[in-house]
């Protein structure tokens, strides 16, 4: 059975309801490397609910450093718009202007790994099953494919660049991505979740402006235990979401939990649009426009600024770019993670 800890909370008091947090967790951090890895969707206000809270992911770095870790990084490979782009996010949602001494580019440096439930192989930056500790810190919010966004998904983000748009279209049925999903959770299960849902987002997630002041922190060293409390609080069945279900046959965790206070279920709360009536849900989680837009994005050179470095040819995992006098695109199948633009230093690589 897991155990979750459901505690109150304020950005103001984090300081505090983190340090609990962290004793609630026993992890063991003095002389280790720890990676944070928050909810980044794209740049934003903090108020707008999109991203982990910047409060909460500096509250954690300090309970790290004060638990004697050696090094703490903070990095994400943002969603959508941003695909290649994590660092802008990163420095455009308040983030990096209080933690930018931490932040690590998860887009480069990249490594396969096959996927069984795919039968085809996906890029992950090497620092993921590098660090010593991983820390999940998801949002509290809905997500229109998948019925919540929570710790299990949030490690959709391992995926560097595009990778995440290809995979929904890859993997077209609710059944099938949820199988992905849980997979990639398995790559590098986190050793501990602390869940953002101070202020969460309810509605056509993720994404919506429908916010929910929650006041809470939820945290636990079992990730489907803690999502089947965000899911009860959002007055949804657990074993309705796929890939909780699909998680815990990997033995990812359990949804059968303790928490450390009543689970009260928020009235009124918006759910996302078809898990209010799941027989409405779509055949296909396939994103129409934008997402299909990413997928198909490939890099190009503008070679008035290329210094033929050559770090593009050296971060690309599928051999999609060779090296003549300037830069070549086109050998093989582009593998969509975007490293290569992440990589440029001189801002000759873009996507088109």
């Amino acid at each position: 059975m897991g155990t979750v800890m459901l505690l109150d909370s304020r950005y103001a008091q984090l300081d505090q309801t983190m340090e609990q947090v962290f004793d609630f967790l026993a992890l063991e951090l003095k002389d280790k490397s720890v990676l944070l890895k928050p909810n980044l969707l794209w740049p934003s206000e903090p108020e707008q609910g999109l991203n982990t809270h910047p409060k909460v992911i500096q509250a954690a770095v300090n309970c790290c450093l004060k638990r004697g870790a050696a090094k703490v990084m903070v990095g994400d490979n943002a969603g959508q718009i941003m695909y290649g782009n994590s660092k802008q996010a990163f420095y455009g949602s308040g983030i990096g202007e209080v933690l930018g001494e931490y932040y690590v580019n998860l887009g480069i440096d990249l490594e396969p790994i096959h996927l069984k439930s795919l039968g085809r192989d996906v890029y992950i930056s090497k620092l993921i099953r590098q660090a010593d500790v991983v820390i999940n810190l998801p949002k509290f919010k809905t997500h229109k494919l998948t019925g919540l966004t929570g710790a299990v998904k949030n490690t959709f983000g391992y995926l560097a660049g595009g990778q995440k748009a290809r995979m929904h279209m890859i993997a077209r049925s609710h059944q099938k991505f949820g199988e992905v999903l849980a997979e990639i959770h398995s790559i590098r299960k986190p050793d501990a979740a602390i869940m953002d849902a101070i202020l969460g987002m309810q509605g056509n997630g993720a994404s919506s402006p429908d916010l929910r002041y929650i006041g809470k922190l939820i945290a636990s060293r079992d990730p489907v235990s803690l999502d089947a409390v965000q899911a009860e609080m959002m007055n949804m069945d657990p074993r309705g979401i796929i890939h909780l279900v699909e998680a815990e046959k990997l033995g990812l965790g359990t949804m059968a939990y303790s928490c450390t206070t009543k689970v009260v279920p928020l009235e009124g709360f918006l759910k996302a649009p078809g898990y209010a009536d799941p027989a409405q849900l779509r055949e296909t989680v396939t994103s129409e426009g934008l997402e299909r837009d990413a997928a198909k994005m490939i890099p190009s050179v503008d070679k008035s600024k290329c210094t033929q470095c050559g770090a593009c040819v050296a971060q690309c995992p599928v051999g999609y770019i060779t090296m003549e006098q300037y830069p070549e695109i086109g050998c093989g199948e582009c593998a969509g993670c975007h490293a290569c633009q992440e990589i440029c230093r001189s801002g000759a690589m873009y996507l088109g």
